[in-house]
Parts: C-alpha cells; structure tokens; sequence
C-alpha cells in the first residue's frame, strides 16, 4: 500500500493554507487552532455641526451658500453623509471634508440631516434652515392683524395674531386701543404672535399693529370687541333712560345693534362715543325686560335683565298709641303710597327688626311689636 503526503504550510500573506513538495519520509502532523474575534466596543463620535450664514440675518437668499462646520471628538476616522432636503441634491452627498456648503434655489423651510458614521458607530444631527426671496432693504412688509373674539370667553378676553414680514432687525407693537400696548424687539424675517388681552369694558377698540426697521414703518389696523360673557342685571327707575357705557359703538370704530325684549330698536336709541341709551319709552312697563347688543355681525356684546321700577314715595310709618306700661304692645302701621319690588325693613330701636319683600304698591303693613322697658325709640 502506497502513501501519498500532502504538505501544508501556512501563508502570512494571504492568510491561507498553500500545499507544498513534502521532504523526507515520516508523515507530519499539523494542528491549528481558530480564534473568533469580538466586535469592538463602539467609539462615541459626539458630532457637533454649527451652522455658518452668509450674512448677519437668520435666513439666506436662494443660490446664496450656508456654510456647515463638521466636528467629532472621535480619532477613528469619518464618513459624513448628508442630505440637504432640496430637488438639487437628490442623492446623499458622502464626503470626508470637514467644511461643506451649500446653496438652495428657491425659497422655504429645510432640514439638513448631518450622519457621521466611522468603523464602530454613527450620530446624526437636524439643522433648520430658512431660506427667503423677498427684496431686502425695505420697510416691514406684508403686514396683517386679525382679531378673534371667543363667543364662550370671559368678558373681554380676545386673541390678536399678527403676522409681519420684514427684513433685518425691527420693532413690532401692538396697540390695543385702550391705552395699553405690548412691543417686542425682532431679527426673524417672519414674525407671528398670538396673545390674549383683557379689554376694560364693552365697546369696539382700533388694535393697531406697526412695525418699523431702520428703512422705514407700516401699520395694519383691526377692530376688536370687548364683549361680556352671560347675564348681567340692571335696574332703573321708571320713566328713566337706561345708560349702558359701551365705548366706540357709534360707528366711530363699530357699530352696536339693540334689541329690546326680542324686538330690534332703531327709534329711542341713542348712541354715542362712550354709551348706548335705551329711551324710557321701550321701557314704559314695570318689571323685567330683555336688553340685547350686538355687533353688526351678529357677535353679542350684552345679554341684560332689565328691571324697571317705580321710584318709592309716600313712606309713612305712625304707631297707633303711646303704651306707659312694660309689657304693652305697641302698635305699628307703615304705609308706601309709590314703588315696587321692595325691601321694607321695619327697624323697632330696642334691636328688633323685620325684613319684609313688597311686590308692588300701594301697600300697608301692621305689626304688634312689645318692649321690655320703658324708654323713647325713634323707628
């Protein structure tokens, strides 16, 4: 029986087994061992990416470059892959450069996403970019100011959402029209705010919204309404005017529409700069009556009871007899010729009083009333 060898000899180069001419005639034995390696541990890589504008405002002009500075803390070496958002980079750009620009064509909103990706790890980073055609060098522009009045808010209480244009730095306020304003001090090309103000009384108010920069100002005006939310109770005197203060509403700033007991008034309505008067004619009767105002749009300013009374007179009160002994009573009648819905509180001096509701009158009350000593009391 014949043998044949094979040789074996382990190359460093390639890494691999290679035969070889074997020499003498014992055979060999040849052992080996395979060792497994681990993954290595990730490398943090702690990318930071600052952002570099063209000029001093928080935006850039189409075709003009934004600079992006790419740093990480890592000594493994790195790869940055990064999307620009826009139709002019439609593939990822790779790259090992450590400062890259870039420049949109058209203007909007973008969001650069930076990936450093090395041999154990990888970190992204977002950056928002804004990008803004609009002629530079002119005075605030594109201005608008709108007032909405929640129907279910408490009185008064309106939102103003201002939305301005205008390029390099700038002072926006908004006057309010009672007086009050608020200001603030602006770089972004675009300014939007929302806030609440609380409005002093009923009545339509001029808010005026004005921006200026160092090339000149624009304003925009809106009317906003100072409304009160459910019922509010008034009274007054029979043969009275009612004066309700509602600021603005004779078509000054706006115009204030009243109902009295469901029915729209014209005639007997007086209105002015400060109140509306509703004449004593549409409120002739006694009692309660229904007193609205609206906007000319529908908006209630006021949902009112009015309660119409006749003044009081003819208030009379005389006891019936002088008593000289402790335990007699003394006799009372008091008497109201004029008045309705009445309070009468009969007040008998020793400390003793009586509270009594008198609908309407005339009317006579008479009470018994017995003091525990002798003295004079004025009731």
């Amino acid at each position: 029986m014949s043998h044949i060898w094979m040789c074996l000899t382990w190359s460093a180069d390639s890494h691999t087994w290679m035969s070889t001419t074997c020499t003498g005639s014992e055979p060999y034995t040849v052992t080996w061992s395979t060792h497994l390696l681990s993954e290595p541990a990730p490398v943090p890589v702690q990318l930071t990416v600052i952002k570099v504008l063209p000029t001093a405002n928080s935006y850039a002009r189409p075709s003009e470059p934004i600079s992006f500075q790419l740093n990480t803390s890592t000594a493994e070496a790195v790869i940055y892959l990064i999307d620009f958002d826009d139709a002019r980079s439609t593939q990822t750009l790779n790259t090992t450069d450590q400062v890259v620009a870039h420049a949109w064509a058209s203007a909007g909103n973008y969001t650069v996403n930076v990936t450093a990706v090395t041999r154990t790890n990888k970190e992204t980073e977002l950056l928002q970019i804004y990008i803004d055609d609009t002629e530079e060098g002119v005075a605030p522009q594109n201005l608008t100011i709108k007032v909405d009045v929640d129907r279910n808010a408490t009185a008064s209480d309106h939102s103003v959402t201002a939305f301005i244009q205008a390029y390099s730095p700038k002072t926006c306020t908004v006057y309010y029209g009672d007086g009050t304003s608020s200001a603030d001090r602006l770089t972004d090309p675009i300014f939007s705010e929302e806030s609440a103000h609380q409005y002093p009384g009923l009545g339509f108010y001029t808010a005026n919204l004005r921006c200026s920069n160092s090339f000149g100002a624009s304003s925009k005006t809106a009317v906003a309404v100072g409304a009160q939310r459910g019922l509010r109770y008034e009274n007054v005197a029979k043969g009275h005017d009612l004066a309700l203060p509602v600021a603005g509403a004779d078509g000054s700033v706006g115009n204030a529409v009243v109902f009295v007991d469901n029915a729209k008034a014209s005639v007997g309505i007086v209105v002015n700069g400060t109140h509306v008067t509703v004449g004593r004619a549409l409120l002739a009767d006694a009692g309660e009556h229904a007193v609205t105002l609206e906007t000319a749009e529908g908006l209630a300013l006021l949902r009112a009871i009015v309660t119409v009374e006749t003044p009081i007179s003819g208030v009379q009160l005389r006891p019936d007899n002088n008593a000289t002994v402790v335990g007699q009573p003394v006799e009372f009648v008091a008497t109201v010729m004029h008045g309705d819905n009445l309070f009468v509180n009969l007040s008998y001096g020793d400390g003793d009083f009586e509270l009594v509701y008198v609908p309407s009158s005339p009317v006579t009350l008479t009470r018994r009333h017995l003091y525990s000593s002798l003295s004079s009391r004025r009731q």
